[in-house]
């Protein structure tokens, strides 16, 4: 892998419990139905489905992905996509997905273009959750992430430096798959008060080249 890292840590597949909402009684209408995922150790309630996530029928709501009318620009011809922040949270848009708007309570709100609402699940678990959990206080790191004998090897670098490939190697070796895209770690919780990224789930975004 040129112009890559490779790096140790632990890892923990804990879900936060002092962040568990009250928006099941209070952003949740009874008449709604939600496909339940869990990632990053949280509860996702989605009005989308979201095929790139593992069902969780049990999964109280940590996150709540919503449809929503969002006001807001859209990139420029020459933006690949466009991020701000400001009062409301952290608002995304790809001219070719839509509007997403994260917000501090849990929420990821989506208004998407005519026709993209089966292409929209990427950004959802990519950018927009990525959002979220900086918003959560999360340190994030782009790369993969897999589990070796008790720790996790995370492999880090530029887009095309192999981090994906290496890591279906390894899982195909007999490794196990935490994270691929966004890492998400935090300090000193876990026993030894060491830093520890937390896992994600798994999926592997492999290039056709790959």
């Amino acid at each position: 892998m040129h112009g890559s890292l490779i790096a140790t840590m632990s890892f923990s597949e804990r879900a936060f419990p002092t962040f568990r909402l009250t928006i099941a009684s209070s952003i949740i209408p009874d008449r709604m139905t939600f496909h339940r995922y869990r990632a990053y150790g949280l509860g996702i309630h989605s009005e989308f489905a979201i095929a790139e996530l593992p069902i969780d029928d049990t999964a109280l709501p940590d996150v709540v992905v919503r449809r929503r009318r969002i006001d807001g620009p859209m990139p420029t011809p020459d933006q690949i996509r466009l991020v701000r922040c400001d009062d409301r949270g952290i608002y995304l848009a790809w001219s070719m997905l839509g509007r997403f708007l994260v917000a501090p309570c849990g929420t990821i709100d989506v208004d998407a273009v005519p026709g993209a609402e089966l292409s929209i699940g990427s950004a959802i678990i990519g950018p927009a959750m990525a959002a979220l959990l900086h918003q959560r206080g999360h340190a994030l790191l782009h790369g993969s992430a897999v589990a070796v004998a008790g720790q996790a090897l995370l492999f880090l670098g530029a887009k095309g430096a192999g981090k994906s490939t290496t890591a279906a190697a390894m899982v195909f070796a007999g490794a196990q798959l935490l994270n691929d895209d966004v890492i998400p770690f935090e300090a000193g919780m876990n026993m030894d008060r060491r830093p520890s990224i937390i896992a994600g789930f798994p999926l592997l975004k492999l290039s056709a080249e790959a």
